[in-house]
């Protein structure tokens, strides 16, 4: 086998490589995406009283908390310089 041929043949094997790795990290990220629509899904349904369950509520409470933090840091800023605290 020559040198060429060999180069060519590593080369088909990266190529076979990478579309086996971003097939993966394709599979991955559909995977993710279907967990974060579940999760919304039941989010919704606990908010709305159609489902009940303690280990939902504590996630759910965590979403809130979030989504209440998320809010208060996207406050518009004003151009008022912050208060310097009282002198001792």
């Amino acid at each position: 086998m020559s040198l060429l041929d060999k180069a060519k043949a590593a080369a088909n094997q990266a190529a076979a490589k990478a579309k086996e790795t971003a097939g993966e990290v394709q599979q991955k990220v559909e995977l993710d995406r279907a967990y974060t629509a579940l999760g919304k899904a039941a989010y919704a349904e606990l908010e709305a009283g159609a489902i009940s369950s303690e280990t939902l509520a504590v996630l759910a409470t965590k979403v809130r908390g979030l989504v209440a933090e998320e809010a208060t840091d996207e406050t518009p800023a004003t151009d008022e310089a912050p208060t310097p605290p009282p002198a001792d």
